[in-house]
Order: C-alpha cells, then sequence, then structure tokens
C-alpha cells in the first residue's frame, strides 16, 4: 500500500481528510472533503496558508520538521464552517508535509453539552442551597 492509498483509506473509512503541500506551502494534493473546510475553494497548487489561516504564524514549526528537530504538531478544536476540526501537521519523506484533517465537530458538541448541564446543576445546587438556608 502506498501513501495515497493509506490517504485514501484514512478518508473513506475513519473520515480524515489530508492535504499535501511542498515547502513554500503548496498544495500539491488532497482528498475532496478538504473542500469543505477551505469554503469550497480548489486548492490545487495555491498557498494552503490562504485557505487555513490558522496555519499563519506556524512558519517555525514547519521549519523544525523539516529539519528534524519536531516531529510535528498539532492545532485542535479549530471552528470552520459550523464544524471542529483537528489539524495534524507532519512531514513526509519526500519533504514535503501531510495535513491530516480529523472532524471532531460530534466530540466537542458532546464535552459542550457536558460543560452545559455541569454548569446548570451547579446553579440549582446554588439556588437549592439558597432556599435552604433562609
Amino acid at each position: 500500500m502506498d501513501f495515497e492509498e493509506l490517504c485514501k483509506l484514512l478518508t473513506e473509512k475513519y473520515r480524515v481528510d489530508f492535504v499535501i503541500i511542498d515547502k513554500n506551502y503548496k498544495t500539491l494534493n488532497y482528498s475532496e472533503g478538504i473542500e469543505y473546510f477551505s469554503n469550497g475553494t480548489k486548492l490545487k497548487n495555491s498557498d494552503i496558508r490562504c485557505h487555513f489561516f490558522e496555519l499563519i504564524g506556524y512558519e517555525r514549526d514547519f521549519e523544525k520538521i523539516s529539519k528534524g528537530v519536531k516531529k510535528g504538531f498539532e492545532l485542535k478544536a479549530i471552528e470552520k464552517n459550523s464544524r471542529y476540526i483537528n489539524l495534524y501537521i507532519r512531514k513526509l519523506k519526500s519533504k514535503n508535509f501531510v495535513i491530516f484533517v480529523e472532524d471532531v465537530t460530534k466530540e466537542k458538541k458532546r464535552e459542550q453539552k457536558i460543560l452545559q448541564n455541569r454548569n446548570m446543576n451547579e446553579l440549582m445546587l446554588r439556588k437549592w442551597e439558597k432556599l435552604k438556608n433562609k
């Protein structure tokens, strides 16, 4: 199985999309689902930072990955088009980079609901304590 087949498997089975970029951040290849997160625009041959503004300012991290100082880095819980995504950036043997894009919307919504329920329970408990002490 080559890298392209592996990426396709990840995309189809695990719903993880990908973008392959060169050292100048130019998009070389990507999975179809990635266009949803780039506002439906074609990414081929364009600077990935134009579509994922969140990567602006991480140029030093990309350099560290290139030099082997760092294996990669992650950006978590980015909101794009009403969805939440995690970005995982790694270097390929070809000196290009792969950015895996994982849709974590369900997990984030679940976390928000748990937090909201916890906060509501805390407010109800405080109200009950107040009434009890009157």
